[in-house]
């Protein structure tokens, strides 16, 4: 069964010149990045993703990593997307 599941490339991979393996990656295995966007690091968007995690002890060290710098947002879709994108 067809999937879509989001995935975000985080600063560290981005600026260490990553993206295109990781991309391969999921592609090698079946999956297809869609609506790739690059995303520089502010603060608002960044909140609003990890609102989940707020209040918690590692929440504001988060949301200055997340917020470092550039990164790369996608769906991928493919077969049992949301399995394959975690492992």
């Amino acid at each position: 069964m067809d999937q879509k599941t989001y995935v975000m490339i985080k600063p560290d991979a981005v600026a260490r010149g990553f993206v295109g393996r990781i991309v391969a990656r999921f592609e090698d295995v079946g999956l297809q990045a869609r609506a790739p966007r690059v995303r520089h690091g502010h603060d608002s968007p960044g909140r609003r993703q990890l609102r989940e995690h707020e209040g918690k002890p590692f929440y504001d060290g988060l949301i200055t990593y997340i917020t470092s710098g550039p990164v790369v947002k996608m769906v991928l879709t493919g077969p049992d997307a949301v399995v394959v994108a975690r492992s």
